[in-house]
């Protein structure tokens, strides 16, 4: 239901309403939108847009892509389901270390944008 829009100024031009993880903003405008309120992994994670839209802000995102987001990319062809990952990687997937982490990454980005 979405439309994709091009705007050109001064020769530059942008596609209005990039989404949430592709656009730039100064500190002192997003700092209006947090604390984020992210208690669920990737489920509120349209809430800054629709915050966004609301406050009236147009969200710019260049014409060519110039990142890759990496939720979007597939699993390597070469492996194969009945590989076994390796142990290091079992011990970074371990949940506990998982959630550990996770705590220690939103202290840091609580004290990083604490008002």
């Amino acid at each position: 239901s979405r439309q994709d829009t091009r705007l050109t100024r001064q020769g530059v031009q942008a596609l209005i309403g990039a989404a949430h993880f592709q656009f730039t903003v100064r500190k002192s405008v997003i700092q209006a939108f947090l604390p984020f309120k992210m208690d669920r992994p990737m489920g509120q994670v349209r809430a800054l847009d629709d915050q966004m839209n609301a406050a009236g802000w147009l969200r710019l995102a260049t014409c060519e892509p110039l990142v890759r987001h990496m939720g979007n990319t597939l699993p390597d062809a070469q492996k194969t389901a009945r590989q076994q990952p390796a142990a290091r990687q079992r011990i970074w997937d371990a949940p506990v270390l998982r959630r550990l982490l996770l705590r220690i990454y939103d202290a840091i980005f609580r004290l990083y944008y604490a008002r």
